[in-house]
Formats: structure tokens, C-alpha cells, sequence
């Protein structure tokens, strides 16, 4: 599973100043650090306070230091140090944006309370009869379909009238499918629980989700927001 996500950062900081390795090639500072440690150092200084400054520093060794100021005197309130380790630039290549194999479909997916309601519900079943795989199947049609199947029970939901992505080189692909070959079914079985993880970005309130799909190999899920983009590559499992 690989999760992919960038920010615009004129979205989120009012002013921004960073000095990569160097001006022309290498403009960059891949970082490593525990999520859930800068998650609570954030929660902590967003209370009450009416700005808050992200810095690298050495504070007894590569830090990503978090001052937050008071919102009454602008005053520094709290000053947190999140340990970081600095990536050498002969790594850097396995920190490069994940590429998605040559898709066989390609589909947005419907409203995200719907879908997300759907999934749960499935999920719920499968906790029943003991199988955490769902079966996600898209076409060239407009039409998507999310399925569990077992040896006493196969439950399936479809949905149809949704919209493409458009991508390079589609118009030519485009012209030539015929008509069966638009409303063939790709499918990739997921792990329902990797699914569901993507599907708390619910929350992001997404402007649209596009899924791709690579036949019985990997789900490519794109969360597109005015302010990010999130991508997640949830690979295909089997029963």
C-alpha cells in the first residue's frame, strides 16, 4: 500500500522560504519523521493560538520545530520539537512519485457518502462470513460495480451515469473501442480494510475521486481537492 499526497503551499503558509541542495537540479529536502508525532505537537499548538511557524532546526539533532503564537499578544506560547531524519540524496530516488501502471479503466467515483456507505456496509458483512476482500469492477460505460463474493453469498452494488477523467492519450483510445469493448468489466479484488482507510479522507470534503483500475493488479485511487491531491495505490490480494 502507498499513499502519495501534495499540498500547494500558497494554501497553507503566508509566507514560505526553503533552500534545497541546490538552485538548479535539486531545489528539495526530503525529510523523515513519525506522523503521529507532528500530529499531536499540531493539536496541542492550534489551541488558542493565531499562527503557527514550521522551521527546521538543530535542536540537539534535525528537527521540525512548531512555534505557535498567542492570538491576544502575538506572543510565542509554545515552541515543540519534532525529531526528524534527514534523507541523503543518493535515497532519494525511492522517495519519487509513485508511477500507476497502464490502466484498463478509469472512472470517478460517485458521491463519496454513498460510496463510503456502501463499503461500510459491506464491510459488515464480511466481518459475518469471514472475508475482508472487496471485488471493484469499473468500464469505459460510465458504470461501476463493488462486490463480495462467497461460497453461500455474492452481494453487489452498481452504480451507473458516472463520469471519465481524462487523461493523456484517451481520445485516441477512445475511438478505438467499439461498444462491447466499452462496457467490458476490468476488476481488482482489494483488501476491504486498505479501502476503508482512503475513505476517511471523506472528511477532506474532495472535489472528486477518480479510481483506476489495472485488471487484477492494483486499485490507483486520486483524491482531487482545490488544495491537494492525494494519491493511493492499494495493490490486488487474493482469497
Amino acid at each position: 500500500m502507498t499513499v502519495w499526497c501534495e499540498l500547494i503551499q500558497t494554501s497553507f503558509f503566508s509566507e514560505y522560504a526553503m533552500e534545497g541542495v541546490n538552485h538548479e537540479d535539486a531545489n528539495e529536502i526530503l525529510l523523515e519523521l513519525q506522523l503521529e508525532q507532528l500530529v499531536n505537537v499540531l493539536k496541542t499548538c492550534l489551541k488558542g493560538c493565531q499562527s503557527v511557524k514550521l522551521k527546521l532546526t538543530n535542536a540537539h539533532g534535525p528537527c521540525m520545530t512548531v512555534i505557535s503564537r498567542n492570538s491576544l499578544s502575538a506572543e510565542v506560547c509554545s515552541e515543540n520539537h519534532v525529531p526528524i531524519t534527514v534523507i541523503p540524496r543518493k535515497d532519494w530516488k525511492y522517495f519519487q512519485e509513485p508511477s500507476s501502471p497502464d490502466i484498463d479503466a478509469s472512472i470517478y467515483l460517485p458521491k463519496m457518502t454513498i460510496f463510503k456507505n456502501v463499503v461500510d456496509r459491506m464491510h459488515s458483512l464480511h466481518d459475518k462470513i469471514g472475508i475482508h476482500l472487496q471485488i471493484l469492477s469499473a468500464n469505459h460505460n460510465g458504470e461501476l460495480e463493488v462486490c463480495v463474493d462467497a461460497d453461500l453469498v455474492t452481494v453487489k452494488t452498481h452504480f451507473k451515469n458516472l463520469e471519465h477523467p481524462r487523461w493523456s492519450g484517451d481520445s485516441q483510445e477512445s475511438q478505438t473501442r467499439n461498444t462491447q469493448q466499452n462496457r467490458e468489466f476490468h476488476s481488482v479484488t482489494v483488501d476491504s480494510n486498505k479501502l476503508l482507510l482512503f475513505l476517511l479522507s471523506e472528511q477532506l470534503s474532495p472535489d472528486k475521486i477518480a479510481c483506476n483500475i489495472k485488471q487484477d493488479m492494483v486499485a490507483h485511487l486520486i483524491l482531487l481537492h482545490r488544495d491537494l491531491s492525494i494519491q493511493y495505490l492499494i495493490p490486488a490480494c487474493f482469497n
